[in-house]
């Protein structure tokens, strides 16, 4: 998103675009495809954006109103955020409670991105 001429927000499809490609390349190396080792570069692309526009959208406020107003600023990420959050929480939770319990039972539980430790010579 960028400001247009009368101060409003402009999409800018491009940008979440980036976004996807960043998601991907984290889903991709929790996945385990070789190809995709470097999960670490969609985070760090990821975070870049976010900054971009957290930034954009202050600097649109201080354009517009003369003052940054913190507190309506992140009464609006709350909102937007809060409820995927409510969602993600359990599910994760559960998740958790599932790998402990395969965990207890003796099954095999290796995330990929650990790799065994290496075999011993003799």
């Amino acid at each position: 998103m960028t400001i247009s001429d009368e101060g409003r927000w402009a999409y800018r499809p491009a940008l979440d675009g980036l976004r996807a490609v960043a998601v991907v390349l984290v889903i991709c190396f929790h996945a385990g495809t070789a190809m995709f080792s470097g999960g670490f570069v969609g985070v760090d692309l990821f975070f870049v954006l976010s900054g971009f526009l957290v930034t954009s959208v202050m600097l649109a406020e201080h354009a517009r109103t003369g003052r940054i107003r913190l507190g309506r600023f992140y009464a609006r990420r709350v909102r937007r955020l809060l409820p995927a959050a409510l969602v993600a929480r359990p599910v994760a939770g559960r998740e958790r409670r599932r790998l402990i319990q395969e965990e207890q039972l003796g099954i095999a539980v290796r995330p990929h991105h650990f790799p065994p430790a290496p075999l011993e010579r003799q």
